[in-house]
């Protein structure tokens, strides 16, 4: 059985990052440990493609408390990232490709077979798990026979739709900002076409931090089924 969670933060009205999706933010101390801590507890992180171009590469897990954890539960020093990719439009000079880390991408049978000849297919083990479209129940049975067991979902909003869509988002760990990034085009937590009230998933709050005016909340997710 595979636990994903999704870990993300937003800003007080629910933005993931500015409309400029490059301009840069103040690392806060709290969040960026909070982060590391729950995305080490990972066998395998699962990160959008437009969160890779925009971000250039991957989070380490660096305090050697957690890598000495890792070690402690037989993890490698680093999880495994597992891009997701449609169209495996990914440019192959990102500092993701020198990283010290295992590299997968997900993409569909159509895109790697266009891709044939690329340089990306010898930087990363590219696994096909759909025809025409990414089949999440295919792509998590891959995961399932490779032995991963613990999913973070990192980013960004497209990502976490198709997650929540397809059924496999178990947790969310949201951090909340102390701020407001407006505009209708600066990117949300969940992207894709949205959801019917009555169709909407049920969050379970089941623990809260604070430290200063930084919120941090975990969810458990409870689906619906058609009829609400």
């Amino acid at each position: 059985m595979i636990q994903t969670t999704a870990v993300f933060a937003t800003t007080v009205d629910g933005k993931i990052s500015a409309v400029d999706r490059k301009a840069h933010r103040e690392p806060d101390k709290a969040d960026q440990a909070h982060v590391e801590f729950q995305a080490s507890l990972a066998d395998l992180y699962l990160l959008g493609a437009g969160t890779l171009r925009s971000e250039g590469g991957t989070l380490l897990i660096r305090n050697p408390e957690l890598l000495a954890m890792r070690a402690a539960r037989n993890q490698s020093p680093q999880p495994i990232t597992c891009i997701v990719s449609q169209s495996l439009r990914i440019p192959t000079d990102l500092s993701f490709f020198s990283q010290p880390i295992e590299r997968w991408i997900f993409t569909t049978e159509a895109s790697l077979k266009a891709a044939a000849g690329s340089p990306l297919l010898n930087l990363a083990e590219v696994i096909p798990v759909g025809e025409q479209e990414i089949d999440w129940d295919y792509g998590y049975a891959v995961l399932a026979e490779r032995g991963i067991k613990q999913v973070a979902a990192l980013g960004g909003g497209s990502l976490n739709a198709d997650l929540l869509k397809a059924k496999k988002l178990d947790m969310m760990w949201v951090t909340i900002w102390p701020t407001l990034f407006g505009g209708k085009e600066a990117p949300t937590a969940i992207e894709g076409d949205g959801y019917d009230p009555k169709q909407a998933p049920i969050l379970e709050l089941l623990e809260t931090r604070q430290i200063s005016s930084e919120l941090f909340l975990q969810y458990r997710i409870h689906y619906r089924d058609k009829s609400g």
